[in-house]
């Protein structure tokens, strides 16, 4: 059993193989391709927990990874790389836009991957996907007066991403200022966001724009 606790996402593929690789041999598209499900737990931001269960005989295993070197979406590095036995044999790092490799296998599978056209163009979208913005779930609530004070609408937006986002509170369609409080966006821990606004009103009808 392996523990392993890292500052980026991995996501696992492995596969189990009967035999050693042939040190002239490159690996078909459809075979390292193939999908095992690792058990993954979430920590905080960023932070991911593996148990990964080895069992007797080779094999070759990929992990994706995409590291965070700031807050901001241009700063993430999508990387695949491709193990066996433990030794890292190439790499894809969406930074350079090609496969990369360490051993004399894994030159010859870089280079055989570099030139499938294909194959380079769905890895270089692989970035974009994992970081793909996510629209809010929102949900608006009030609370009643009390002791002379005004009534309270809350508006709270969750599971967003990226963390940018603004909260415009709207009255006959002119933006409102005052009376008007909001929280920072706050992480949940799971690269997604959330945030609070509250605006203190008396009763009317007021909309929600973002």
């Amino acid at each position: 059993m392996c523990q392993l606790l890292l500052n980026e996402i991995h996501i696992l593929r492995s596969l189990y193989l009967k035999s050693p690789i042939p040190p002239n041999q490159t690996l078909p598209l459809r075979l390292i391709s193939v999908p095992l499900v690792v058990a993954v737990i979430p920590l905080r931001m960023s932070e991911v927990l593996f148990w990964l269960c080895f069992s007797d005989g080779f094999e070759l295993y990929g992990v994706d990874r995409c590291g965070f070197t700031s807050p901001e979406l241009k700063d993430i590095e999508f990387s695949r790389s491709f193990f066996y036995n433990k030794l890292e044999l190439f790499r894809f790092t969406s930074s350079l836009g090609k496969f990369v490799g360490y051993t004399e296998l894994g030159i010859k599978q870089a280079d055989y991957f570099n030139s499938q056209t294909a194959y380079i163009q769905a890895m270089k979208a692989q970035k974009e996907t994992y970081c793909l913005p996510t629209e809010p779930y929102v949900t608006i609530y009030s609370e009643s007066p009390s002791g002379g004070q005004n009534a309270m609408l809350t508006c709270a937006a969750y599971s967003f991403y990226p963390k940018t986002i603004k909260v415009s509170w709207l009255r006959d369609g002119q933006e409102i200022t005052s009376g008007v409080t909001s929280t920072e966006e706050l992480p949940d821990g799971d690269w997604y966001y959330q945030i609070h606004s509250n605006l203190e009103y008396q009763p009317r009808d007021v909309l929600v724009q973002f």
